[in-house]
């Protein structure tokens, strides 16, 4: 049986728009709340770049487009986190984790595999950084 991404894409698509509504709700309910604007936004954001990605059989501007927004929108989710324990956030150091990752996706070239593994490196970046605010400080 092969997989159809479609579908996939379709599934993932709508569960990140219920995920959207709830965030919606929360920065509704707890205005106050540091960090939970960034959060939203974040989901907001990887929202928009599945769908770019979902699209990117039409060209690579699609793909370079998602995985600028999905790799952004981790890093919000980094700065959310940061901004909830008050730290002080750079956000040079995202922009630079986006760009430094569209830049490595331009020199993968057409092939897939090594595009998925960059994509995911550059997601697991922010992630991490997460991680780590959350252990030192959680």
């Amino acid at each position: 049986m092969q997989l159809d991404f479609l579908t996939l894409y379709v599934i993932i698509l709508l569960n990140s728009l219920s995920l959207c509504t709830i965030w919606a709700g929360i920065v509704f309910a707890y205005r106050g709340l540091p960090g939970v604007n960034h959060w939203f936004a974040a989901c907001v954001m990887t929202t928009a770049g599945g769908g770019l990605l979902a699209l990117e059989g039409y060209g690579r501007a699609f793909t370079f487009g998602g995985i600028a927004l999905v790799v952004a929108g981790f890093c919000l989710v980094w700065v959310g986190v940061r901004t909830f324990y008050g730290l002080r956030t750079d956000w040079r150091i995202s922009a630079a984790i986006t760009l430094v990752s569209l830049i490595a996706m331009s020199l993968a070239g057409q092939g897939r595999a090594s595009q998925n593994v960059i994509y995911a490196a550059f997601q697991m970046i922010p992630l991490g950084l997460s991680l780590a605010c959350l252990l030192r400080h959680g």
